[in-house]
């Protein structure tokens, strides 16, 4: 068994953890290794003067100026504590809450760390740097760090190539020896024309990459190909969030035209929608079989993807119904809202999945984010889109029928002035 410790005591099943982490490794595993190997093989800057022991950690920890990291008392108790087989709740708490619902083979531990292989070498051979609004001095930080001992960097962010931070670790990735120089993996959103990116890069190699959705997805895909120079070791990273849930299919298909696979997660911002909406959105995922799943599904997408990503969207919206316990923010109150496609949007557009779309809203009628979808249009618009839609019509229909509003009533009865359109 691995123990649980901190301020939730237990115990989960440790055989159902060997087994999920056997189905990784070419052979079994070494009985002294750790129950995870993410602390004993990276850090995690969330910023200049915060660390965390893996992308996944509940909680990050403080670091002073001249502070070493790798030596700080709490990541090295969580080390000594994996060493034990113990798990930490106040950084283990998401791959613990996986084992007790009886799911280890998605937990990090397993997905993300399981090959990560145990090294007796101090210090951190992968470093991860987040990049964001917040993270003066990170790129100096990092740097000091970087020189013989980091096997790979990641640098992760929507728009790294416009940060002063990246700038600086790319000098100092390129003031070092090719034999020293880690591998850079670049995870962003926004990748600029090759020209430009190469530019930045200097002589510095790109030689893995993750692209994030947007809605320039092609672009971004094609320049970060050119980068590395094989659709192999690009992944396109999809999460299933409130802006990004009509874009599942658009995104798988666009990444099997590059030749390359996507990664599908869950945005956390799911979760703080309208438990209705949450549920919407996993009732049409699963409805989504014929297109995604089986022999059907594109070939970006690996046999369990799709399988795989409804079981983490039922997992999270069931893990957010039993920890919020305020009953106001579960079922409608939260400040989140699904964002519906535009009108002329190709997924509104197309015969087929507009009207399946218009259709299963039905469920939502009256939801703040349908409401606010009709107020963003134009009435004129509105109403031509309407008169070529039944489905569109229906739909301002149930908006009205569940409360009074008055623009999508002011659009139905332009309408249905209309003598031959009453009938």
């Amino acid at each position: 068994m691995i123990r649980v410790t901190g301020d939730d005591d237990g115990v989960v099943d440790g055989l159902a953890l060997e087994r999920a982490i056997r189905t990784h490794l070419t052979g079994d595993p070494d009985p002294t290794r750790p129950v995870c190997t993410a602390a004993s093989a990276m850090l995690v800057f969330e910023r200049a003067d915060r660390v965390a022991p893996c992308e996944f950690s509940a909680t990050n920890v403080p670091i002073g100026g001249d502070e070493d990291p790798w030596q700080h008392p709490a990541l090295v108790e969580l080390r000594a504590a994996h060493a034990r087989r113990e798990l930490p709740t106040g950084f283990c708490a998401g791959c613990i809450w996986r084992l007790r619902e009886g799911e280890a083979g998605r937990c990090p531990m397993v997905r993300e760390y399981a090959v990560l292989p145990v090294s007796d070498r101090p210090g951190a051979r992968i470093v991860v740097v987040r990049l964001g609004d917040d993270d003066a001095g990170v790129g100096a930080r990092v740097a000091s760090l970087l020189a013989g001992r980091v096997e790979t960097l990641v640098v992760a962010g929507d728009d790294p190539f416009g940060s002063p931070e990246f700038a600086s670790l790319l000098t100092a990735c390129g003031a070092l020896d090719a034999d020293t120089r880690p591998a850079l993996e670049l995870r962003a959103t926004v990748w600029p024309d090759p020209a430009t990116v190469e530019r930045k890069l200097g002589e510095v190699p790109v030689t893995r990459a993750r692209v994030r959705w947007s809605e320039d997805l092609a672009a971004s895909l094609a320049s970060a190909v050119a980068i590395v120079g094989d659709p192999d070791r690009v992944v396109v990273e999809f999460a299933l969030g409130p802006k990004t849930w009509v874009r599942l299919y658009e995104t798988a298909t666009i990444a099997a035209d590059a030749g390359v696979m996507c990664r599908l997660t869950v945005d956390p911002a799911l979760v703080e929608l309208p438990l209705r909406e949450q549920q919407f959105v996993a009732q049409r995922l699963a409805r989504d079989w014929g297109r995604l799943g089986g022999d059907a599904r594109p070939r970006s997408l690996a046999e369990s993807a799709y399988s795989e990503l409804l079981a983490d969207v039922r997992a999270a919206i069931r893990r957010a119904t039993h920890e919020d316990h305020d009953p106001s923010t579960v079922l409608d109150g939260s400040g989140a809202e699904l964002a519906w496609p535009q009108l002329d949007d190709a997924t509104l557009v197309d015969a087929d999945t507009g009207a399946e779309l218009c259709c299963r809203a039905f469920e939502l009628r009256g939801t703040r984010s349908l409401r606010r979808w009709v107020e963003a249009h134009d009435r004129g618009q509105l109403e031509r889109a309407a008169v070529e839609s039944p489905w569109i019509r229906m739909l301002l229909l149930s908006v009205v029928c569940y409360g009074r509003h008055e623009p999508a009533a002011h659009v139905l009865r332009a309408i249905y002035a209309d003598d031959k359109r009453r009938r």
